[in-house]
């Protein structure tokens, strides 16, 4: 009798296995990899590298930058051909066309930058600032609502607390208390005219 419990038990295991496994078979993956290490001239690492990938059949980008090893790792890429550049300032762009990514494969594809003197383009940053934005008697975050807006908004309960929800910063929790910028609701002033 205990043999044919112990028999029932590793049938039972055994189709469960089996139909386990037909089911995970169904679930394949369907794109593949790059991966690869970027290195200098010299066989140094070059961290912190711009990889980027694009398919050529559809123009789909990926991109990742090189760890401080100079390894990087592009993965969930469509089956395909793909054009591969490796950019960084102070090395020269490096392109690998008709890269093939098949499925479930990373394909190495390493990279030897050189470097090269890049001259960078002067930025220029010009802030205007307007007495509204920037005073002495301005401190902290505000928002203001125009009478036509106040006239346009719903209010549930025709309470200022509705109004105020329309501010980013503040949070009014379901007892009315008001608090702006995550203080304490005491040390927040709030004005209506």
């Amino acid at each position: 009798m205990r043999n044919h419990r112990w028999l029932a038990c590793v049938i039972a295991a055994a189709s469960l296995s089996l139909g386990l496994s037909t089911s995970a078979r169904a679930q394949g993956t369907t794109t593949g990899a790059i991966g690869g290490v970027v290195r200098n001239e010299k066989g140094a690492p070059v961290p912190n590298a711009q990889v980027q990938v694009t398919n050529v059949s559809n123009g789909a980008r990926a991109g990742q930058l090189t760890r401080d090893n100079g390894r990087y790792f592009i993965p969930n890429l469509e089956v395909g051909r793909y054009t591969v550049t490796v950019r960084l300032i102070g090395f020269a762009p490096e392109t690998k066309s008709d890269v093939v990514v098949s499925l479930t494969q990373t394909t190495p594809l390493d990279f030897v930058v050189r470097e090269q003197a890049v001259r960078l383009n002067t930025v220029v940053t010009q802030v205007a600032a307007t007495t509204a934005d920037f005073s002495a008697t301005r401190q902290g975050a505000q928002t203001v609502l125009s009478d036509t807006l106040v006239r346009r908004l719903p209010t549930l309960n025709r309470d200022i607390t509705d109004l105020i929800r329309n501010t980013p910063q503040v949070n009014v929790s379901q007892d009315g208390r008001i608090s702006a910028a995550g203080q304490n609701n005491r040390f927040n002033n709030i004005q209506i005219d």
